[in-house]
């Protein structure tokens, strides 16, 4: 952690920085990481951040910086995941080991005072943090939108990327009303965690309802259990092994070329066609499905956003940095040579990894020129 005690001369007077890749780094307002806070990623290449948004310009107060992990999207929630290919894993809870280099653990702050945050905030290797689970549920953490807003800043001063309380599959109301609530008062929600378990869904339904809450949060999903329905939402049969692998295969298939959907974790307990690991740990049809798809990665890279013109200079002098003030820096990728150019500097590029990134803000219209 940074804050005032040890930002010296930065403290609020910070207006630039550079990510290194391979880090993620939040920032924020006040000292407990309230106020105006975010997250900046460097996945693919270094970040370059020339301008910030207005209300963290020369006003950080608070920096934690993390190593960053490249996960895919496909994920476990507890037991028996150990044969199934998966990329990250959480179990309801934060006291599993978090050391492991093949699948990334995700802490999740269940219900209103467990698990602590000194526990949470001691886990080591995590980039991830997990709101309560379904509020909306008496027997789960059941809790009002007022208190889970209330309990909120906590999970703020983590520094962790954040992701909202999931609420059962018929609770987006309350989801709806605890993104509202954070949005006016400030509250960072990085991306929005679902459950689903409707049952004789098809995977474009599936896909239809995840995008219709992912426009209406304006955030990426992850949907931390679902399953191809469950033993109380079957109205017409339960499916073969067979049928429910192939309705996962298509599940999973649609989640991993969804832009709006970061990660995903099935639920393996509803029901015993329904489950991809037996108790043995072998798997069944849809557990062979689960394992062998290939899941892309978890995180596209972002470009930070500017209120400014859409118009960049690039000199390359050293550096892809936008020097017309506007703050649209670009992202150099693989290892592009600096050389002597007709005026100053050039980039030398290999013909083949090597470019330079620019952001999407860039020629998206059909009104625009590159000279």
């Amino acid at each position: 952690y940074y804050n005032e005690a040890n930002l010296g001369i930065l403290s609020a007077a910070t207006s630039s920085f550079k990510l290194k890749r391979g880090y993620m780094a939040t920032v924020a307002q006040q000292n407990t990481g309230m106020g105006s806070s975010r997250v900046y990623i460097a996945q693919d290449g270094d970040l370059e951040i020339s301008m910030l948004p207005a209300a963290l310009n020369n006003n950080i107060r608070y920096v934690r910086v993390f190593p960053w992990r490249w996960v895919c999207k496909k994920g476990w929630g507890g037991g028996l995941g150990e044969n199934v290919s998966h990329h990250w894993h959480y179990d309801w809870g934060a006291e599993a080991n978090s050391a492991g280099l093949d699948s990334e653990y995700v802490p999740i702050r269940h219900g209103r005072w467990w698990p602590g945050f000194d526990v949470i905030n001691a886990k080591q290797n995590v980039t991830h943090l997990l709101g309560f689970n379904e509020p909306d549920h008496v027997e789960q953490a059941n809790m009002s939108v007022d208190d889970a807003v209330a309990m909120w800043p906590e999970l703020m001063r983590s520094g962790l990327r954040l992701g909202s309380p999931a609420v059962t599959d018929g609770g987006l109301n309350w989801l709806y009303s605890f993104i509202d609530r954070c949005d006016q008062l400030g509250y960072r929600v990085d991306f929005v965690a679902v459950h689903f378990y409707r049952a004789n869904y098809s995977y474009w339904q599936l896909h239809e309802m995840l995008r219709e809450i992912s426009e209406r949060t304006r955030r990426p999903i992850w949907i931390t259990e679902f399953n191809n329905g469950a033993q109380w939402t079957d109205n017409q049969g339960v499916p073969t092994l067979a049928q429910n692998a192939t309705r996962i295969g298509e599940f999973i298939d649609m989640m991993g070329w969804a832009g709006f959907v970061e990660r995903y974790a099935i639920f393996n307990w509803v029901g015993d066609t329904r489950r991809l690991v037996l108790d043995n740990g072998a798997l069944t049809p849809a557990g062979v499905i689960y394992r062998d798809k290939v899941s892309p990665l978890a995180q596209v890279q972002e470009f930070p956003e500017t209120a400014t013109a859409v118009n960049a200079s690039f000199l390359f002098e050293g550096n892809a940095q936008d020097t017309s003030g506007n703050g649209h820096n670009g992202m150099v990728m693989g290892t592009p040579s600096y050389v002597a150019g007709k005026s100053g500097q050039a980039m030398e590029f290999d013909g083949a990894n090597d470019f330079v990134r620019l952001s999407p803000k860039m020629g998206d219209s059909t009104d625009f020129s590159f000279t």
